[in-house]
């Protein structure tokens, strides 16, 4: 792996690992969230400093090149945390909307009662 490559690797996790910090500071992010980045960008960090993990994985796999082992793996990280992420979201619609209909029916209720006295 290339030593620039290496560099870009170890100084854009460092980038994310200072960006998630001062997000978590702000408040603008929750712990639990930001634990994943902060894995993430320790990871990322971690192909950076030792090359010969990715250089040991390349060979078992037969891929050609590191660079496109490591776009894969980052890739499929973000496909996973992109379909929890719809889960989460899935799940917050369907409590939004039993929430609405809950406050709907709440609602009824009282104009009913309003309305019989």
């Amino acid at each position: 792996m290339s030593l620039i490559l290496r560099i870009f690797l170890i100084s854009g996790s460092i980038l994310t690992f200072l960006w998630i910090m001062y997000k978590i500071r702000k408040f603008e992010i929750v712990l639990k969230d930001a634990l994943f980045w902060i894995i993430f960008a320790f990871l990322i960090a971690l192909l950076g400093i030792v090359p010969s993990i990715i250089n040991w994985a390349v060979s078992l796999l037969g891929i050609i090149s590191p660079v496109n082992f490591i776009f894969l793996i980052i890739l499929f990280i973000l496909i996973i945390k992109l379909f929890s992420i719809s889960m989460k979201m899935s799940s917050l619609e369907s409590k939004l909307q039993a929430l609405i209909q809950k406050y709907a029916i709440d609602k009824k209720e009282e104009s009913d009662e309003k309305i019989k006295k």
